[in-house]
């Protein structure tokens, strides 16, 4: 019988010991037990570190930043560690349900033109709403998705499983980024690669009062940012402009209009020299 490929697993946190340990057993409960786990502490303050050591768990590593540096620079560094061929990343207050890497991992392998495999996944609002993710209302979900990808924000970090020395081609996260850094390295990623797709629900998101996720000034600047360096695909198929429309009307809304403007400007002139 041939043996299940290894997966390691990362998970950046930072100050979370009252969820990382909820994270972490839905690593543990997995169906599929080839992983290693990567807890990349991203210097907290808490007692985190106690809560993790606590476990007692020879298939975890936790490694401590000296000094805090992000999620997605703390991703890379987990990863750079990994001793497998695969990867998979988890956020520290979201919940992975048990089949999660074992369906995942059975599909990458029956679809080898394939270098990553996401899932949907339920997002799990403050005011108590579900948000099931992709929706509906998205087009092509599986293959080439670099044009799906730059109009929706459908692919979240701890919903996919890559080859590992795919996420280091592509640099892995952008470590400038304070949000949607999982955003902007799915779209870098699906520019070269094909994406398969498992419409099951294997992740369950939750917002947090202390969750990224929603970085106002973190959050535009990425959205600038992805834009901005794709803006000649995006006219290509004359969709640039309704997507900077779309963009100053977002910040319209919430009263940031001017700036955004101005750091949209700065990066379309970057990219177009």
């Amino acid at each position: 019988m041939i043996e299940k490929p290894y997966i390691s697993i990362v998970i950046p946190t930072y100050n979370r010991e009252n969820l990382i340990l909820r994270a972490i057993q839905s690593v543990q409960n997995q169906t599929y037990e080839n992983w290693e786990l990567i807890v990349v502490d991203d210097g907290s303050t808490d007692n985190t570190e106690q809560a993790i050591k606590g476990l007692d768990d020879k298939k975890i590593r936790y490694i401590k930043n000296e000094e805090n540096i992000g999620a997605a620079a703390s991703r890379n560094r987990g990863a750079a560690l990994a001793q497998y061929d695969y990867l998979a990343f988890q956020d520290s207050d979201d919940v992975w349900r048990r089949d999660k890497l074992e369906k995942q991992m059975t599909y990458l392998l029956q679809h080898p033109q394939f270098d990553m495999v996401y899932s949907s996944f339920v997002n799990h609002h403050l005011d108590g709403t579900e948000v099931l993710v992709p929706n509906q209302q998205v087009g092509e979900r599986e293959g080439d998705l670099f044009f799906t990808l730059l109009v929706n924000n459908v692919i979240g970090a701890p919903t996919i499983l890559l080859k590992r020395d795919n996420f280091l081609e592509k640099k892995g996260f952008d470590k400038n980024l304070s949000a949607l850094e999982d955003w902007d390295f799915v779209l870098r990623f699906s520019e070269t690669s094909q994406i398969g797709f498992l419409p099951e629900v294997l992740v369950d998101a939750y917002q947090t009062k202390g969750s990224v996720s929603w970085d106002g000034a973190g959050y535009f600047e990425a959205k600038c940012k992805m834009l901005a360096s794709h803006y000649r695909e995006a006219q290509e198929v004359q969709l640039f402009d309704d997507l900077v429309k779309s963009l100053f009307q977002d910040a319209e809304r919430r009263g940031v209009l001017p700036p955004v403007q101005r750091i949209f400007m700065k990066y379309l002139e970057f990219y177009m020299k």
